[in-house]
């Protein structure tokens, strides 16, 4: 049945998919789809959007986008594997690391490859697989993309890239020389804090791995999700464009208003270049600030903050803000509190949140001097 002549794809509920005969049955290489579970239309949207959008040619979807990472690492880690990963890593993915090296003997080393000194003193002949994110997710951190993924492959280390933060626009981790291409498709490509899911692309070469452990392990995700994020992301592109350029205008707006208050963005990283694999017209729509650390005004300050919408993840269509704790985040400790904002849609409802966030950065500086 052709469903070209229809505008979105039909969602196919059914676990039997009927066989011709039995000479297609016992050669199932000629058919599309032979089981519900291994793969369908709607389904299928989707993995080719994402592809095409990362320049793979293989996507897998996971029912979150933590299921599509630990997924991934099981797939290609064997016991005795070194693993490099940065130390600003999404926390449950630095969680399942270390559950991974008590369990199967693997070795994990944490280190701050945001720093280009640190990184241009690594053997990457150590090293079986190099974990990472472009832009660390919570802390904005920056890393040489370029060079780091070209060790990868001059040393044979398995690449694994979280490109969440750039959802596939600033940045384009498998167009650079990664092996694997992660996304928490409940970020960006939601865009409505409503749909949890994941996805991991790649080239055909690396393909096997990923998809015989993801049979094995008997991967599935609802097609009404899918089917909601089919239509989500045909407006992925504008959505992230206006919500980066809504955020430049809020972070312009922190600047006039209290300059001296420290902000992190990774426009403002020197690492954050053309030359390093990032499009630096599309910083994004996530930056950090810190507020001033003291008994007293921390008290001031969380009190406070039940005037702001408190949560985690971005990418939706409402601004919000969560508290990060970097003792659990990186290596080197910032000096103060680290706030991160993931600016939302809707410009009135940005303009809101940036008077509340506001008065609270204003009576934290206050109360820091008292």
């Amino acid at each position: 049945m052709n469903f070209k002549e229809f505008a979105n794809p039909p969602i196919t509920y059914s676990s039997t998919v009927y066989f011709e005969n039995l000479e297609e049955f016992k050669d199932q290489t000629k058919k599309k789809y032979t089981y519900g579970r291994h793969g369908n239309i709607v389904k299928e949207h989707l993995c080719q959007f994402i592809s095409e959008l990362e320049g793979g040619d293989y996507t897998e979807l996971y029912s979150s986008g933590l299921q599509a990472i630990t997924t991934c690492l099981s797939a290609i880690t064997s016991s005795g594997d070194t693993i490099l990963a940065s130390d600003n890593i999404y926390e449950p993915t630095k969680s399942f690391l270390n559950y991974l090296s008590k369990k199967l003997n693997i070795r994990v080393v944490y280190k701050a490859i945001y720093n280009n000194d640190v990184v241009k003193s690594l053997d990457f002949r150590q090293y079986q697989i190099v974990y990472l994110e472009p832009v660390g997710s919570m802390t904005l951190d920056v890393c040489d993309l370029r060079y780091i993924l070209s060790q990868c492959q001059m040393h044979d280390a398995t690449s694994l890239v979280d490109n969440t933060w750039s959802a596939g626009l600033s940045c384009k981790p498998l167009q650079l020389g990664a092996d694997y291409c992660i996304h928490s498709c409940t970020k960006f490509m939601s865009g409505g804090s409503d749909i949890f899911m994941g996805s991991v692309t790649c080239k055909q070469h690396n393909q096997a791995p990923l998809a015989q452990y993801s049979t094995i392990m008997g991967n599935y995700v609802d097609q009404n999700p899918i089917y909601a994020l089919c239509q989500r992301v045909e407006s992925l592109k504008v959505r992230y464009k206006e919500q980066n350029s809504q955020c430049l205008q809020m972070i312009q707006s922190l600047r006039q208003q209290c300059p001296e208050l420290a902000l992190i963005y990774p426009e403002f990283d020197t690492n954050f270049t053309d030359q390093n694999g990032y499009n630096t017209g599309l910083p994004g729509s996530l930056f950090s600030f810190l507020l001033p650390r003291n008994a007293v005004n921390e008290r001031r300050i969380f009190e406070q903050l039940a005037h702001l919408k408190i949560g985690y993840s971005w990418g939706g269509s409402k601004p919000v803000l969560v508290y990060t704790d970097m003792q659990s985040r990186r290596l080197a400790q910032p000096q103060g509190l680290v706030f991160r904002v993931s600016v939302g849609l809707d410009p009135d409802n940005n303009a809101l949140f940036e008077q509340q966030l506001l008065s609270l950065i204003k009576e934290a500086m206050e109360s820091s001097d008292v």
